[in-house]
């Protein structure tokens, strides 16, 4: 009876409402009673440290999912997969952190020395990520392909998210190394994106989640759309006066930037803050903005020319010391790791940020004439838009110019007054231009 009820525990499927994640425990039958306490102090813990992740403390959660990994040894509980998913969640916040070989130790002893579990999978993921990083395409190739294999065969035996991860990826990579390996272009072809509902008026800016949902500002319906073009039937149009560039997040949140703060579409809440310079007064004019790894605010103002940077609590105000006397930014985003690029108008380039604010250089093309909006996608590439030549430049993380699009783009479509950019998780190009009144998809 003991058994049975292990087995029916061992079983459940806990959904971590918070980050969408699916968790499947699949461990081996041990003492039923004294289990389930070790695997219930360990899951409470993991949910605690879980939330403080959420909540922009990584240093804190650091030491929450170490705490289980001391506690819940390998030689006295053997079978708590919750220290698995602790060692993964360390290894998420090395890697983005920059800490590619202490990730990589985390991934590695979760594959070679944890019972195998859902989060198995995770690591397989993680360490992809690692060897990515260090340019090793190949062989992160083949350990994604692996973790498609496994979940084809069994798919209980895999997390839903490792998954769904492992074939975004490939599609990246297959998009950006395999495709130009073979001497073949990235993209193919271009289009209207499908966006359902009423036709867009003015698109002025656009953002894409890493599971395609766009996010678009239409200066001249003054609306903000939300829509997967898979799911067409969940498209929501929210009434915004002074919408202007919207981005999402490293956690999948969606935000636009607004005349007098953030608008966060999914609750339909506006945001203000204080202006650094001024506290007594809310920072104005909006025009672009990115989150950080701790959760801080990362706002461009339009009015007072500078970059802000907000704690996630409000508690700490500062201004990003920018390049240049002169300096006017014009649009920023983050990649994957939390460094920061800028445009700067006035010397037609790129700035990079390391994530604790130290300029380190920066990109430039001779060609630009006026460099108006950027993406980073999920390996690093640099995307730059120039209004005025119509053209996208495409950077490596290296600062090496590969591929250029537009004004005509594969396919036939031209450009005529694009606003902004974005790259999805498969490297897929969205413009929102104004004129043509349509997100244009290259792909």
């Amino acid at each position: 009876m003991a058994a049975t009820k292990t087995m029916r525990f061992l079983r459940i499927v806990r959904p971590a409402i918070l980050l969408g994640t699916v968790i499947v425990l699949c461990c081996a039958t041990i003492s039923g009673e004294s289990f389930a306490a070790q695997a219930g102090d360990a899951e409470r813990q993991f949910y605690e440290a879980e939330l403080l992740w959420i909540g922009g403390d990584p240093v804190a959660a650091t030491a929450g999912f170490a705490a289980i990994i001391e506690q819940f040894p390998k030689a006295t509980h053997p079978k708590v997969v919750w220290r698995a998913a602790a060692r993964v969640r360390v290894g998420e916040i090395d890697l983005r952190a920059g800490r590619a070989d202490a990730a990589a130790a985390a991934f590695v002893t979760i594959i070679e020395d944890e019972p195998i579990s859902s989060w198995t999978s995770r690591a397989q993921v993680g360490l992809a990520r690692v060897m990515q990083q260090q340019h090793e395409w190949e062989a992160s190739t083949e350990l994604l392909e692996s973790v498609v294999t496994a979940a084809d065969t069994d798919a209980d035996a895999v997390d839903p998210d490792a998954a769904a991860s492992a074939r975004q990826w490939l599609g990246l990579m297959h998009r950006l190394w395999v495709r130009p390996s073979a001497g073949l272009f990235p993209w193919e072809i271009s289009g209207r994106a499908p966006i359902g509902g009423d036709p867009l008026d003015n698109p002025i800016g656009v953002a894409v989640s890493s599971d395609g949902t766009l996010l678009i500002s239409d200066e001249g319906a003054k609306v903000v759309v939300m829509v997967n073009p898979q799911l067409p039937e969940g498209l929501r149009r929210i009434p915004e006066e002074d919408a202007r560039k919207p981005w999402w997040d490293l956690d999948g949140q969606p935000y636009v930037a607004i005349k007098g703060g953030v608008l966060m579409p999914r609750d339909e809440v506006r945001a203000r803050f204080p202006d650094p310079e001024r506290p007594d007064r809310t920072l104005e004019d909006i025009v672009a903005g990115a989150r950080g790894l701790a959760g801080e605010w990362i706002l461009l103002s339009d009015r007072s020319k500078s970059v802000a940077n907000i704690s996630a609590d409000g508690s700490s105000l500062a201004t990003l010391p920018l390049v240049g006397a002169d300096s006017e930014p014009v649009d920023l985003a983050t990649d994957p790791y939390g460094w920061l690029y800028i445009i700067d108008k006035d010397s037609k380039g790129v700035h990079r940020f390391s994530p604790d604010g130290v300029y380190q250089g920066g990109l430039a093309s001779v060609k630009w004439e006026e460099p108006y909006a950027l993406d980073v996608d999920a390996l690093g590439n640099i995307y730059v838009l120039d209004r005025k030549t119509k053209k996208i430049d495409v950077f490596d993380a290296d600062g090496m110019n590969r591929w250029s699009l537009g004004p005509f783009l594969p396919g036939g479509v031209e450009l005529r007054d694009p606003r902004d950019i974005a790259v999805d998780g498969q490297g897929r190009v969205y413009v929102a231009d104004r004129n043509l009144s349509v997100i244009v998809m290259i792909q």
